[in-house]
């Protein structure tokens, strides 16, 4: 049952959110400049203001089967993640991996520490709401990159 509690999964949003907030201004952007449609902008900020609220409303029950596989998944997402910014942030990054699919390494990669959250707090609308916010991402950066 969803409640408020001190004690929830917001816990987990913290440190790729604190992350975000300390390495945003060193991602090179450049090559994502083009426009998105207003309709996409507004789909992917209602989705990604989901993806970081939702989870105020799971509480952590450790003793969940799930939680310990979970937390093991959310872990090496976060792992994946950190790294992709590591990369995309690198000014020794290759030119041939500053294509498409390494720059947006950022936007996809989330997807598998939002999957921990999910199966940690054994919430599927959150997986779905997860997985429609990086469809959402992903698309913003497809649609504004240009090589």
């Amino acid at each position: 049952m969803s409640r408020l509690t001190p004690f929830n999964h917001f816990a987990f949003m913290i440190p790729p959110l604190g992350w975000n907030v300390a390495f945003v201004s060193r991602l090179r952007m450049a090559r994502f400049t083009g426009p998105a449609p207003g309709w996409l902008l507004v789909a992917e900020n209602v989705a990604r203001v989901a993806v970081v609220l939702y989870p105020l409303l799971l509480p952590i029950d450790t003793k969940y089967t799930l939680f310990a596989p979970g937390a093991g998944l959310y872990g090496v997402g976060l792992a994946m993640y950190f790294a992709s910014w590591t990369f995309v942030m690198s000014s020794r990054a290759p030119e041939h991996g500053r294509g498409l699919l390494a720059s947006c390494a950022p936007a996809y990669t989330a997807i598998v520490w939002l999957v921990g959250i999910a199966v940690m707090s054994r919430s599927p609308w959150y997986g779905a709401i997860a997985a429609a916010f990086i469809v959402l991402h992903v698309a913003e950066f497809v649609v504004r990159y240009r090589p």
